[in-house]
């Protein structure tokens, strides 16, 4: 069974209400019954083993029968900013990295990006895009659901980058694509969805890396680029679309902060390379194993 989302204010003393689209989940696609048994994180991350005590049209309740504080387990949080592919790529690349433990995934369009969704596409896609990250956080059993952000233009990214605005930068039709919203969906068990109000500033990391097919030294390898990390306690990894990132794109992107780096001599495809490079990541840093 995996992992369900709560709010705190769902939680009543030793019972658990839950109501709105996940209590339709329950009762609608897994058919849960009285007397099964769910597991539930709140907001803090403290895992509830519940049981379920009664299933109605509008709302399931449960009684906590044991409740396991969040302990911190990784030192290190990892943000993927991945240039927008065609077709159902980003859809896998979001599901992937969620399974691998990103904190947050920051979607871009940078020069060679062929999808540049329309007005009416671009709520729809976000709204996708949560909700995938969502499913596999449940899945894979963690206990947060990694930030799904706002999808601006590369350019517009290093700016924010460089210079991170502490609440919702991007008015309507500045580096934002037209029509996303800021706020999320209500995602969690507790009806409506309180928005977002994180920003950027979570981009810029300890340790920031752009995977370069076009990178020729050998000591940049990320081999060698985290053999020589000590005291990282935040990674940005960029990663580009199809056709890669522009000789300027990346010359900008040095400018600012980040060290281009390749996999070798193997091209990897783009919907590849967030994988190996954040399995890479993950293990060097305790995540795996």
């Amino acid at each position: 069974m995996p992992n369900f989302f709560i709010k705190n204010s769902q939680i009543k003393d030793d019972r658990i209400e839950i109501i709105g689209e996940l209590s339709k989940h329950l009762r609608d696609s897994l058919r849960i019954k009285k007397g099964e048994r769910i597991v539930c994180i709140d907001e803090e991350k403290n895992k509830y083993n519940v049981i379920i005590t009664y299933v109605g049209k509008e709302m399931i309740t449960g009684t906590i029968i044991e409740k396991s504080s969040h302990i911190k387990t990784h030192d290190v949080t990892i943000n993927l900013v991945q240039a927008i592919p065609k077709g159902p790529k980003f859809d896998y690349i979001i599901q992937k990295s969620t399974e691998l433990g990103v904190s947050a995934i920051t979607p871009v369009i940078s020069e060679r990006c062929v999808v540049r969704p329309e007005k009416e596409q671009a709520q729809a896609k976000l709204l996708r895009w949560r909700r995938i990250a969502l499913e596999a956080a449940q899945q894979s059993n963690r206990r947060d659901v990694p930030e799904i952000k706002t999808p601006v233009t590369f350019t517009e990214f290093l700016s924010l980058y460089e210079n991170p605005p502490p609440l919702n930068p991007l008015p309507q039709g500045e580096g934002r694509l037209e029509g996303i919203p800021s706020i999320p969906p209500p995602l969690m068990g507790g009806g409506e969805g309180e928005g977002d109000q994180r920003g950027f500033s979570g981009d810029k990391g300890d340790l920031n890396i752009l995977l370069w097919e076009g990178e020729k030294e050998k000591e940049k390898g990320i081999k060698e680029l985290l053999r020589n990390a000590s005291g990282i306690k935040s990674v940005a990894v960029v990663i580009g679309p199809e056709g890669g990132f522009s000789e300027n794109e990346v010359k900008i992107a040095v400018e600012k902060g980040f060290t281009s780096v390749s996999l070798g001599e193997s091209i990897l495809r783009t919907e590849t390379a967030p994988i190996v490079i954040l399995s890479i990541v993950t293990y060097e840093f305790g995540y795996l194993g």
